[in-house]
Formats: structure tokens, sequence, C-alpha cells
């Protein structure tokens, strides 16, 4: 017998092999393997980082940042959210989100954030969006931890990767100086601990933290979330670990202590914000679904084609996690369908019916923007056994393109769009993070940054400006705070109000000087009781397209501005008051 064949030889030739597999690994080893397991997760979160502050200041605040940060400031100077800033008030639609001089209409959270950081930055745009960004960057470390943890192999991870680098509207939503970044990370926060739960209670209490985090910044993240939290118990979580009572308690009584407080105090019940009468409840709630889901793929959340696989693959492959996440998303944005407070259709004050609405309002979706990047790796590292190496190619195309987003085939058909595909002229198939990262680097024009240097260049401290749209002038009133911003109440004076001065009253007082961007018709009207108004002169003309263009929906975000405008209309126009003449002293 040959040696080869000798089960003595066999033994011997062996059994060093299996001392050495069972040899533990050496401190050098271990550390290479965590350096390799960290490694990818940390690249990711670095050039997150990159894609998250990178000319985070650049850009104005525009008109929802900077009434956050302007209540956000009142918050600073007083401890309550006063809408009194200086000389000034914040006061959307005649002061309707007001109780007196204090804001009692939003959820709190967005401005408690920002308020150490605008007052250390001033008028800073950068100071006033970073609290909101680390909540951001915070969220993307989640998802990476939440990935590791659950064991995702190389390759899912690179998908996550992927995924999260070229979701460009998590960018854009997280860089805001608004709720959207703390909601989204509470509600990843809430999800990760109940999908994690081991039976801990301080997890329980982590949860119901999370929870109040989520109530405090909005309250329909807040209804939309337990939605799906309270079906998917039903369906799936009990079964695996079921709450005692004393688990109950630890969940829920700080949430009904705390939140009953926070909802008591910021209630939006009964204040008259949203003016619109519509025509009809339930067919605008039908049409605002079908938005929902439509818009999912317009705004690029989530990969339009990966997301409507997710269900298929379900009956093919019984992946229960696939299930979980496609009815956590449908029940989500069923639920804010429900609550959504946006009117389709109105009815005007002639009787007749007005289409009011395009769009849905994305921004009461933006918290769920980690389960959309979730659910497409998902599919991804489902289909990879029968893509085999082509996963990666298609990987590409879904996160680094809009070819299975769907958008540019509701462009093509509908031409909703079309008004502002001529101001850019940008292709319908395109590479939304090529052009991301080409407004990083080129950045354009701002008209709020535009009006606000030259109030500052300008207008002495005291003097009073109107600004038509009303809605616009909050920006302003950030970032060039010196100035007195008139015309925002209509008289007579509401309750906690009478002591403002009269500048604050539309046609008590004649603003000395009036900023009117692009062609909207200034506010001006003849009636008897009126005061009389002075002549006024131009003074500046800003040839910077008027309009906001930086807003965080991708159907109304112009990625390098607006290049094709009229510039002698569509720009910013500046007047002065004209002083009164002196009486001629000869006659």
């Amino acid at each position: 017998m040959s040696p080869r064949a000798s089960p003595t030889a066999t033994h011997r030739s062996e059994a060093p092999r299996r001392l050495a597999v069972a040899q533990p690994p050496t401190a050098s080893g271990r550390l290479s393997s965590r350096l390799r397991s960290h490694a990818l997760p940390l690249i990711t979160l670095i050039l997150a980082a990159l894609l998250l502050f990178a000319r985070l200041g650049h850009n104005a605040l525009w008109s929802d940042e900077a009434n956050a940060a302007l209540i956000a400031k009142g918050v600073w100077l007083t401890g309550d959210t006063s809408a009194v800033v200086g000389d000034n008030i914040v006061a959307y639609r005649n002061g309707a989100e007001l109780v007196g001089t204090m804001e009692r209409y939003m959820p709190p959270l967005q401005y408690y954030l920002a308020a150490p950081f605008v007052a250390a930055g001033g008028t800073s745009a950068v100071a006033a969006r970073l609290p909101f960004a680390l909540c951001g960057l915070a969220s993307i470390a989640l998802m990476l931890h939440w990935a590791r943890r659950q064991g995702a192999d190389g390759l899912t991870q690179v998908l996550l990767a992927m995924g999260i680098l070229g979701n460009v509207s998590l960018f854009l939503f997280c860089r805001q100086c608004r709720y959207y970044a703390p909601a989204m990370l509470a509600t990843l926060a809430i999800a990760y601990f109940y999908c994690t739960w081991n039976g801990r209670r301080w997890r329980l209490a982590a949860m119901a933290g999370a929870s109040l985090a989520l109530l405090a910044s909005n309250y329909m993240n807040f209804l939309a979330l337990y939605a799906c939290l309270a079906l998917d118990y039903v369906l799936w979580g009990r079964r695996r670990r079921k709450l005692a009572l004393a688990d109950w308690v630890v969940l829920l009584v700080p949430q009904a202590l705390v939140g009953s407080v926070i909802v008591h105090i910021w209630n939006p019940l009964g204040k008259p914000v949203l003016q619109d009468v519509p025509a009809s409840w339930l067919a605008d709630r039908f049409l605002l679904l079908w938005w929902n889901f439509r818009d999912i793929g317009l705004c690029e959340f989530g990969v339009l084609a990966l997301l409507i696989a997710a269900p298929i693959l379900v009956l093919k492959t019984r992946n229960v996690w696939l299930l979980r996440g496609s009815v956590a998303l449908a029940v989500y944005a069923a639920a804010i369908t429900f609550f959504s407070p946006q009117t389709v259709h109105a009815v005007a004050a002639d009787g007749r019916v007005a289409t009011v609405s395009r769009f849905a309002d994305m921004r009461y979706l933006a918290a769920v923007l980690p389960l959309c990047i979730g659910l497409g790796v998902a599919v991804l590292a489902v289909l990879r056994r029968w893509l085999k190496g082509m996963v990666l190619l298609v990987a590409v195309l879904a996160f680094g393109s809009n070819v299975l987003h769907g958008c540019w085939i509701y462009d093509a058909v509908r031409g909703e769009r079309g008004a502002v595909k001529a101001l850019t002229a940008r292709w319908l198939i395109r590479s939304t993070l090529y052009y991301y990262l080409e407004e990083l680097a080129n950045p354009p024009a701002d008209p709020y940054r535009a009006a606000a240097d030259w109030i500052s260049s300008h207008v002495p401290a005291g003097k009073s400006v109107l600004v038509s749209p009303d809605y616009m002038v909050y920006p302003l009133m950030f970032h060039a705070p010196h100035a007195v911003y008139a015309w925002q109440l209509e008289p007579p004076a509401a309750p906690g109000l009478d002591h403002l001065s009269e500048i604050h009253y539309r046609y008590k007082v004649a603003p000395d000087y009036i900023v009117q961007f692009g062609p909207s018709p200034v506010p001006f009207r003849a009636d008897p009781g009126d005061a009389p108004l002075p002549p006024y002169r131009p003074v500046a003309h800003l040839d910077v397209y008027w309009h906001e263009a930086q807003r965080p929906e991708l159907f109304i975000h112009v990625f390098g501005g607006v290049r094709y405008y009229d510039h002698e209309k569509a720009i910013i126009f500046i007047f002065q008051a004209q002083p009164a003449e002196a009486p001629d002293r000869a006659r």
C-alpha cells in the first residue's frame, strides 16, 4: 500500500492541519478582522458626512427653515416658543399659529434643538442646520450598525452603502433646519429597539424616550409609526416575544404622561392655519394615497422597481422581512394620507372647485427614507441568487440613476414638470447623485441671500421693510434682523398682540422699503381707511431668479439653480419710499 493510501500516513499528514485550524486567532488576526468589518461602514459614514455637511450654509434658509430658526431664537431668549424676536414677530398667516405671542401649532423639538446653535451662530445658516445634519448622520450610523448587528455579509453591506450614498433625498431632507431629520432618527431608533428587543426593559424605556422625541417632532409621523408597530406586533411581534404587563407600563406610561403635556401646549387643533375648504375629503384621500406612492418614486425616496418587487418576491421566497417591510411602508403611507392636512381640490370663494395641489407633501414621509433604502437593499440581496455577478450592476443602475425609479416615464408621459425642465434643461433619465455633486461643487445664486445681503448693506437699523409674497419674509428676518418687517398682521389686534407697533399691521403705517420677489403683486389697496402711502421709487434690481429652488423635494428642488428666466420680470425688485415734499414757504 502506498503511503498516500495508508491510514497511518493520512492520520499523520492531517493531524497538523487540524491543530492549525484549532489554534485560536492571534491578537493581530483579531485586529485585522475587526478593521475589515469596520472599514466599509466607517468609509460609508465619512462619505455620507461629506455629502451632508458640504456647502451646508451656502444657501440662505428658505421660508419654513427660517420660521423654525426664528422661533428657536425665541426659545433661547425666553425658554418658550416665543414668536417675538427683537423688534419683529413671526406671524405666519396673520398669526394663525400663535396663542398670544407664543407659537403653539408645531411640536417643539425642532425649536429647542436649534436654539443653542442659532444663539451661538447668529445669522449663520450653517449653525441653524448643523444639529439637524448631525441627526441625519446619526441615522446613517444607526442603519450601518443595525446591518452589522444582523450579521449582514460583505456584499449586503456594500449594497447598503450604495443605497445610502446614492439617495440624494436622504441628504437633502437631513440638511434642512426642520423636523425631518430628528423625526427620521427617532423613527429609526424606535424601529431598531422594537425589532431587536431581547426582553430587557431598559430597551423599552429607550423606545419610550425615542417615541417622545418623535411625538415632539411631528404628530403625524408618531401616529403613522405606531399604526405600523401595532399591526406588526399583532401579526408577527407577539409571536417572537410577547410583552408582559410591566413591559407595557414601561413603554406607554411615560409617553402618556409627558406626551399629553406636549400635545396640550402645542395643540394644532382649532387653529385657522389651513384655510382651504376641501371639495371632497374622501376623494382627496384616495388621490393623496396614490400620490404618496407615486411620489416616493418621483422624489426617489426608494427605488420604485425594487419596492414593487419586494411583495412579489415574498410569494417566491417567503422572506418575512420583505413582507414586514412592505406592509410597514404601505400602512405608514396610508396613515399619513389619513392624517395629512393637505387639500387637493378646494372650494373657491365664488363656489367653483379649484385644484390647489398636484403632488403629495412628501415631507410627511421623510421619516421612512431609511425603510425605503433598506427594502431596496433587501430585495437586491434576495435577487443575487438569480442575478449572480450582475447584482452590482443592477445596484449601480438602481442607486446611481433614476432608471429604475419610474419618474422619468411619468415625466415623459404626463409632462408634469415641463416648466421646471424648460428652466433647467435637465435630462429625463439622469443620475441625481451626479447633479447633487455638481451643485455642491458649483452652487447657484440664492434669492434670499441676495436680498438679505442688500438689506444688510443698504437699510439702516430700525427701518421697515415690506416683503412680497408675504411668506418670503422669514429668511430676510433671520439673515438681516436689524430691519423691522412690516404688515404681517391684519387689524384689529388679536388678543395678546395689542402691544405691538403699528408697523406690524397692514395699512396702518407705510413701510420704508418694499422687497418684491418676482412678478408678485405688491399688497397695496386704496380703501378710505388706509393710511396715505408715499410714492415709491425703484432703488435696486437684483438679477437672481426670484423663487426658492432649494427645497428638498426633488420635484421642487432645481439642481444648479434656474438657468433660463426672464431677467426683466423674474428677478428681485426693491423700492424705497420717497420723503414727503417740504411745503412751499414762499406761497
